[in-house]
């Protein structure tokens, strides 16, 4: 049995523009494949970002943080911090670690304390310069040597320290503040 040559060139073209649409669709040419890979990318990064996630971010199905642990305030005066009587406190000398700095005046003038108790004003005592007073930031840790002072009145500290109404009224009802002699900064990952 013969075969037609016409038959012949039909079929071949029929196979030649199936494999062109087969080549199309499946990559040589074809955009779908390239977004599929992007899409399945993207999904894939997503999981892992969920489930392990990256740094310390993410990781809130199964992944297992690893959380810098920063130490308690220690030392001679955490009864100070801890109190809201500071007054029979005056006089005595103190010598705290790690304590968090809540807010900073200026240089020489920082709110510190526990996060959970109010802020205890803390006064750099003279000018002198101490430079690690110039770099503390609001959140850094702090180690403190001073003593506890008697507050002076509320327009002495307004005119003196440049404090604002909220923190002299806590001056006030605080009646004391620490003079430091020494501030070193401790700073932690977080």
């Amino acid at each position: 049995m013969a075969t037609t040559p016409g038959r012949n060139l039909n079929e071949r073209q029929r196979e030649i523009e199936e494999l062109e649409r087969r080549r199309t669709w499946y990559g040589g040419g074809g955009s779908i494949p390239f977004w599929w890979a992007w899409f399945l990318v993207i999904v894939l990064c997503f999981f892992w970002f969920a489930g392990w996630g990256w740094g310390s971010y993410g990781g809130w199905w199964w992944g297992h943080r690893i959380v810098a642990e920063i130490p308690s305030v220690t030392g001679t005066g955490v009864a100070v911090l801890n109190s809201t009587d500071k007054a029979p406190y005056v006089g005595e000398h103190i010598n705290l670690q790690n304590v968090p700095v809540q807010r900073k005046v200026n240089n020489s003038i920082l709110w510190i304390g526990r996060n959970n108790n109010p802020p205890m004003l803390l006064v750099l005592a003279g000018n002198n310069g101490n430079v690690a007073a110039n770099n503390v930031r609001m959140g850094d840790r702090i180690g403190v040597t001073g003593q506890v002072q008697k507050a002076p009145a509320a327009n002495l500290a307004r005119q003196d320290w440049k404090l604002s109404n909220n923190g002299v009224n806590r001056l006030e009802k605080e009646q004391a503040y620490v003079q430091a002699q020494q501030v070193n900064i401790d700073r932690y990952e977080r």
